[in-house]
């Protein structure tokens, strides 16, 4: 996937700023809201499998890429489950690690997690805001 930035453009923002820019700007517009810094990926927890979706969205492109961002639909296993539906292609996603995305007052404005693919625990596929 080309996403046509010109030579030199890096991303790299601050967790706060993913969160209180991207996210909430997501949050409060809905759809309506699109960059191309984040991508939209309905299907990340859907048929493809976890090096296929990095694939697509530019992560072989460069061995510079240390992390993709995308905005997806996360989905209950059932309507009464606490639990989030993480199945991704023929497995799953397994959290690695978590951490608070901490605002200028000290308040917790989001919570950051990062995802491996279950199946091969030595392949990360980095952070998922």
């Amino acid at each position: 996937m080309e996403l046509g930035f010109p030579v030199g453009v890096r991303f790299y923002p601050t967790d706060r700023e993913l969160v209180g820019h991207y996210l909430h700007n997501r949050a409060v517009m809905g759809d309506q809201f699109q960059t191309k810094f984040v991508s939209d990926c309905p299907d990340f927890y859907g048929q493809n499998e976890p090096w296929v979706i990095w694939d697509f969205y530019g992560g072989n492109k460069s061995r510079n890429v240390e992390a993709l961002y995308f905005f997806t639909h996360r989905s209950k296993l059932n309507p009464t489950a606490e639990c989030f539906d993480q199945k991704v292609g023929s497995g799953t996603w397994r959290e690695q690690h978590s951490e608070d995305v901490v605002a200028k007052d000290d308040s917790v404005m989001g919570i950051k997690w990062g995802l491996v693919d279950a199946r091969v625990p030595d392949r990360d596929y980095h952070s998922q805001q």
